[in-house]
């Protein structure tokens, strides 16, 4: 058994990412995104999936930036969710704050 040199957490995530990436095609829980980097239309894009994930009685819905939306390709990103801002506010800080907390940013 070959073992990985990741920590857990990382391990899960990249797990995710690829159940996200074998739907056949984006949700109203899960957005695939390049290198988006509108801040408006980002946090529009939060919200949404946030109440859409309210709505269906879900934990969270996902963005996940890297991935191509035409073919669920990883193709990598210059975003960076920690240096993004919107209003002022960092926008991973604005995804798990109380009103979006059903909103996961993936990068």
């Amino acid at each position: 058994m070959v073992s990985s040199s990741r920590p857990p957490h990382v391990e899960r995530r990249l797990a995710l990412i690829d159940e996200l990436r074998a739907q056949a095609a984006e949700t109203p829980l899960v957005e695939f995104k390049e290198n988006n980097d509108n801040p408006a239309v980002i946090g529009r894009l939060i919200s949404g999936i946030s109440n859409a994930a309210r709505i269906a009685g879900k934990d969270a819905g996902y963005v996940v930036w890297g991935v191509r939306d035409a073919d669920h390709a990883v193709v990598g990103t210059t975003f960076d969710p920690d240096t993004a801002k919107h209003r002022r506010q960092p926008l991973a800080f604005l995804a798990e704050s109380a009103a979006a907390a059903r909103c996961r940013i993936l990068v």
